[in-house]
């Protein structure tokens, strides 16, 4: 069951985030716009906000959504991982409006109580890549940040920013 394209913006995840919201690309607006969720997928990331990115919200202010679902196509077109959790509803990149992605990336990872199942800082683009356990999905914690060429821990990052 697919949700219409007329109804779906009115969908609310919670307090502050739309489904609508999770249909966006930068890179590639007009496949995004093609997206249609399933009533499972609406679930999904209704869990992601409440469980991720809603604290998140509330503790630093506005956030923006830069990539939320992917379709098939999406995903080849920006490159994304075959495994992408964006391809099954539950992952989101963001961007915080107010705060450095790195202060809010080491209050996740270090301060927060969020459950999340991977994420990860990618400063030089300044975004957050955010996912959330599943049951469809192998559980993981697992927190990295990307230079661009290759992923390391966030120890790793926390210890040489010293």
């Amino acid at each position: 069951m697919t949700m219409s394209k007329e109804v779906c913006g009115f969908f609310k995840l919670s307090e502050n985030f739309k489904l609508e919201e999770f249909k966006v690309s930068s890179t590639c607006p007009g496949l995004a716009k093609k997206i249609k969720f399933s009533v499972e997928e609406y679930y999904t990331l209704k869990l992601l906000c409440f469980e991720c990115i809603q604290p998140i919200r509330d503790r630093f202010g506005p956030i923006k959504i830069l990539s939320g679902k992917r379709s098939e196509e999406l995903n080849k077109a920006v490159k994304g991982s075959a495994l992408s959790d964006h391809l099954t509803s539950n992952a989101a990149d963001i961007s915080c409006l107010n705060f450095s992605e790195n202060d809010v990336f080491r209050w996740i990872v270090n301060e927060s109580t969020i459950p999340y199942r991977q994420v990860i800082l990618y400063p030089s683009s300044r975004f957050i890549h955010i996912s959330n356990n599943v049951f469809f999905k192998e559980v993981k914690h697992e927190a990295l940040v990307c230079d661009g060429k290759q992923y390391f821990s966030a120890q790793e990052y926390f210890e040489n920013e010293r």
